[in-house]
């Protein structure tokens, strides 16, 4: 008699829930939909504006050694008296950093 008897019951009943965590909460190596779309369009921008966090934008912004010359995130940092930040990109700049949070996201 086995010491743990439920035990191959309960870890295919573990892999079930995490399969079906994963397919609901999307993860997939795809990027979303229309993606290429929206970095085309993001490139035609002449200045894009976001107010953030600097934490938020140090962590989502950091430069790796993959990104070529052309693929630089170019920003123009402004502190906001709110504690916030506002980041002002060009729409290259706001291309290269929407592709660089997708490449991360997978």
């Amino acid at each position: 008699m086995p010491i743990f008897p439920h035990t191959p019951r309960r870890l295919t009943a573990v892999l079930v829930a995490a399969l079906a965590a994963c397919a609901v909460a999307g993860c997939s190596t795809q990027s979303p939909p229309k993606h290429s779309e929206r970095l085309q369009k993001a490139s035609g921008l002449v200045t894009f504006q976001i107010d953030t966090t600097p934490g938020l934008w140090s962590k989502t912004s950091k430069q790796t050694a993959y990104a070529a010359d052309d693929q630089k995130i170019d920003a123009k940092v402004t502190k906001l008296g709110s504690g916030l930040q506002r980041v002002e990109l060009s729409g290259i700049g706001l291309a290269n950093y929407l592709w660089q949070l997708d490449y991360h996201a997978h």
